[in-house]
Formats: structure tokens, sequence, C-alpha cells
């Protein structure tokens, strides 16, 4: 065992102390803690001494080394003390979880938006949803379908959103039908998590609910004690709960982390706290807070946990792009013409080394007159995300951090300070975006329609985050070509496929026939006098391509 931390401190000081007033070639450290280490001391000082006589020139390293020694060994051992703990830091090994009370989520799908972005799950209560609201209308950018359970339009329901990258799926096996309540089991590299959802309306009884509610812990317990609950309870944590939901908490484990009102009576102007977030002591919390809502769009305000979980997620990565715009084009022309292609080709003992051959080769001028540089790509940015509002983002996710580790109130206010502030900007900078895009898209169309397609392009392309370049081959190391999977019958050959002319190809697909009588195509004799009026027939509004050629 090591000292006390008075000694601890002592020692670590008087180290910095010699070291600021340069005495590190005569350094004599009294330490009166251990008696038995005095021979010992007397030993490495007497050792010092006779190296200081042989090397003077590394007198201050050999000190620093006698010294770092003397501190390990008043320590007693490196392992059992290794000093002050360090509180974790928010990694991209972190999964968070939001909660809100949305009262009626059809017409409030913008605002929510800019709210849940940046959790990976995400739980909604009192949707006021039925059959009638399909789940392609309650969609959001960025998150999967969502998983509902529905009451009617008038009040009740839950809905959960997700990433996705997040395992998760729904338990039913643990869900009560008394209550309505969602379980749901999110797997990690280090661990398995059980997150259970509710919400109680005030009309529904205490004492059935926490009941059932205790029958439902009990259960999922039995399999897992890494429980998340969290939801509108309609029960006020700030004050003091009765014993039967005391020793229900106790028993199972569980703990509110949340010690914020979050309800706001408009017409009493009393707050308590009805939206707690319930976790056993293994889940490992970093952060835990409430998060504002406009008073016109519900009296709830939400809550969010961020847990350590080994949840790994990728979300930004480094690409090499070429640089054409600063290409010595001139150089390549001539850098091709000089290469002697004929004879890497003939050269090559069978076709896939030639390939290779004309591959590096060109690939290496391409090199050499193109330059490249390294992009940063962003698959989960936003097509209105800018530079200005990405800095803010850092600079509060920064502030996040220095909050957790001095968990300090001014810490604490200027985290939030800046958390609003990206919330607010992320508004305008969509809402400037957008009517932005509107202003300038019906220009774009008429002077540039290259840009006008890109802008298109850029605003329908798929919500859905592409991390990596799709493999080549399947689980089995099969190659699965594109023109493979558009054939009900895998025996037919690419070449079959190919002689498919227009409309009969899709006879070829879809109906499985063992012979085939295609009709003959008639023979073309172009005519040069016809030439002029081909051309003329062609849109002249169309983009053109890369060879500035309509098609």
């Amino acid at each position: 065992m090591g000292n006390d931390i008075v000694a601890y401190r002592m020692t670590i000081g008087l180290f910095y102390h010699k070291i600021s007033l340069g005495c590190l070639r005569k350094t004599f450290v009294s330490f009166s803690v251990y008696e038995l280490l005095a021979v010992l001391f007397t030993n490495i000082s007497r050792l010092k001494l006779c190296i200081f006589n042989l090397y003077r020139s590394s007198a201050y390293m050999i000190s620093l080394y006698i010294l770092l020694l003397w501190l390990l060994l008043i320590c007693g051992d490196i392992e059992p003390n290794p000093g002050p703990e360090r509180t974790p830091e928010i990694s991209e090994k972190t999964l968070s979880i939001f909660h809100g009370n949305i009262r009626s989520l059809r017409n409030k799908l913008n605002y929510i938006v800019d709210i849940i972005e940046d959790y990976d799950v995400v739980f909604l209560t009192e949707t006021h949803l039925d059959s009638n609201i399909t789940d392609s209308d309650l969609y959001i950018s960025g998150f999967e379908i969502p998983v509902r359970k529905d009451r009617n339009s008038h009040g009740g329901g839950i809905i959960m959103y997700y990433k996705s990258y997040v395992r998760i799926t729904r338990r039913h096996d643990l869900e009560n039908c008394q209550l309505e309540s969602m379980w749901f089991e999110l797997k990690t590299k280090l661990r398995s998590i059980l997150i259970n959802i509710n919400y109680r309306s005030e009309r529904q009884s205490s004492v059935y609910f926490w009941q059932y509610f205790d029958q439902m812990l009990k259960n999922a317990l039995d399999e897992n004690n890494n429980i998340i609950c969290l939801g509108d309870l309609n029960k006020n944590f700030m004050s003091d709960l009765p014993s039967n939901i005391r020793d229900i908490f106790f028993i199972s484990g569980l703990v509110n982390i949340i010690d914020k009102a979050t309800h706001f009576d408009t017409r009493t102007g009393s707050t308590s706290l009805l939206d707690p977030i319930l976790v056993t002591d293994s889940i490992p919390v970093l952060d835990k807070d409430t998060i504002p809502f406009d008073r016109g769009i519900s009296d709830h305000d939400g809550t969010y946990v961020t847990i350590n979980c080994g949840f790994s997620k990728r979300r930004t990565y480094n690409r090499s792009i070429w640089d054409y715009k600063k290409g010595d084009y001139d150089l390549m022309k001539q850098k091709v013409v000089e290469t002697n292609w004929e004879y890497l080709i003939s050269d090559a003992s069978d076709v896939h080394v030639a390939a290779t051959n004309f591959t590096n080769s060109f690939l290496n001028i391409a090199s050499e007159c193109i330059p490249t540089r390294e992009v940063t790509i962003r698959c989960d940015d936003k097509v209105w995300y800018d530079s200005n509002l990405r800095r803010e983002t850092r600079k509060r996710d920064r502030l996040r951090n220095i909050f957790i580790r001095s968990n300090s109130t001014s810490a604490e206010k200027k985290f939030k300070q800046q958390r609003n502030k990206v919330n607010n900007l992320k508004k305008q900078a969509k809402k400037y975006f957008f009517t932005s895009i509107n202003e300038n898209l019906d220009e774009l169309k008429v002077t540039n329609c290259k840009q006008y397609w890109k802008t298109v392009n850029m605003l329908i392309k798929s919500d859905t985050p592409s991390h990596d370049l799709p493999p080549m081959t399947d689980p089995d190391h099969n190659f699965k070509l594109a023109w493979q999977h558009r054939l009900c019958d895998t025996s037919i050959t690419l070449a079959a496929y190919n002689n498919a002319r227009h409309g009969n190809v899709l006879q070829f697909i879809c109906r499985p026939c063992e012979q085939h009588n295609w009709p003959a195509e008639p023979e073309v004799e172009p005519v040069r006098e016809q030439a002029p009026e081909a051309v003329a027939d062609i849109d002249q509004e169309k983009p053109r391509g890369s060879s500035r050629c309509h098609f």
C-alpha cells in the first residue's frame, strides 16, 4: 500500500519545486516515512555521486531519473497507488438516449427534428396517433422507420426513432398489455442493455400501474441487470414518493438521475419532475440533463442520458480525391504519348496482368500530373450544414467535456449557453438554406443547367449514410454483379441478357421460357443527308455530358 494523499501531494510538490529551482544536480530528498528504506536511499545517493563523477554532462538527466525512482519507492507500487482518477470523456464510443413528451406529434415534426438529430435513440410519448397516420408520414431524415405503439388520435401513444448504426430490437415478451409501455434490447460491444419507455395517464390508477411496473422489472432483472427506464410517469419525483414506489426502486436498484423540473403548469405556474430517467448502478452514465421545449409545443421539457457502453459509430472518414482543376493536362498528354502501351499489353502473360499493367501505368501518370488532396467525408451532415455551424458544434462538445470533468456550475452554464446557441444556429441555417434554394432554383434551371441538376441531386439523394463502399462479394466470397440481380433465372448468361432488346428484355426476365425467338432487327444504313435532320431533333435544353454532347 502507498502513502496517504498528504504525503503523495508533498512528494509531487517537492519534485516540481526542485525542478523549478534548477537544483537537480545535487538533489537530496529526505523522507522519514519508511525507516527500512534508509539504507537503500543511502546506497542510491552514493551511486548517484559515482555516476556524477563519470558522466558530469548528463548530471541533470541522471538526477531526474534518481528522483523518479525515489518517488516510485515512496509510493510502494505504481498500480495500487496510481493517483487521482480521471473522469471519462465523451468520445465516439458513447450512446445518447432522448425522451420528450410531445403532446401530438403529427404537426410538430419540423420542430422536433432540429432537437433530436444529435441523439442515437429517441423516445416520444403522447404522440396522439392512430392507424390513419402511416410510418412514411412520420419519417425523419437520418433515422430508421419508427417503432410505434398507438392509442388513438386523442391521447397517449409512444414512438421510438433510432439511427441506422444502432442495434436495437423490441422485446414484446417483457411488455405488459395493461400498460402503455415498450421494452427494447440494445446490444453493444461491451454489454446488452434493456430500455423501458412508459407513459402513464393521469386517469390511470397509480396502484395498478406500479404493480404491473414491478412485475415487468422483475422479469427484466431475471434476464439482465443493465436497465434504463424513462418516460412520462405523471409522478412528481421532486417530492417524497410513496413507500411502495420507493421499495420498487430500492429492490430493483433503480436510481433517478434527473434532478430538474420537467413539467411546467402554465395555469398555476407550478413545476414538477414527471419525466425521470431511472438507471441501475451498472449503467456507466457520462452525462444527463434536460432540454427546454417551446411552451407552445409542449408543457414538458425533454430529458437525455449519455452512456459509455463501448458503442462505436464512425461518423467521418478521410478520402483522397483528385484536384482536377489544378491538373497539368499538357504534361499528361505528353507522358501518355511517350508511354509504350503496346509493350505493356503484349508483354503480359494473360489479360489480367495486361489490365493491371495498364491501370498502374495510367494511374502513375495521373498522379504525376494531377494533384490530390485529403478531404473529410461527413456522411451524417445535412445539406444545410456550413463551416460556422460545424465550428460552433465542436466548441459545444469541448465545453461539454470540460463540464463533465470539472462538474462545476460555471462550466455547466457555459455548456448550456453554447448548446442553445448551436440549436438556434441549426434552425436559422436550415431556414436560410431552403429559402435561398427556392429563390435560385428556377433561375439556375435557365442559366446553369449543370448546377441546377447538381442541386436537385443533392436535395433528393438518399438520407441513409454510406460510410463505406459496398463490397463486390457476398459473405460466401461470391461475386455479385449488377446484371445478375435483374434476372429471375440465374442460369441465364450475360451474353443472352445483353442480346435482349427494349421490351423483349422484360419478357425474358419475368417469364421463364426454354426457347426464345427474338424478332429480327431491321438493318439500318445511315445516309449522310439525314445527319443534319437527326441533330436538329435533339433537345437543346437538356444538360450536356463531359463530351459537351447532348444525350
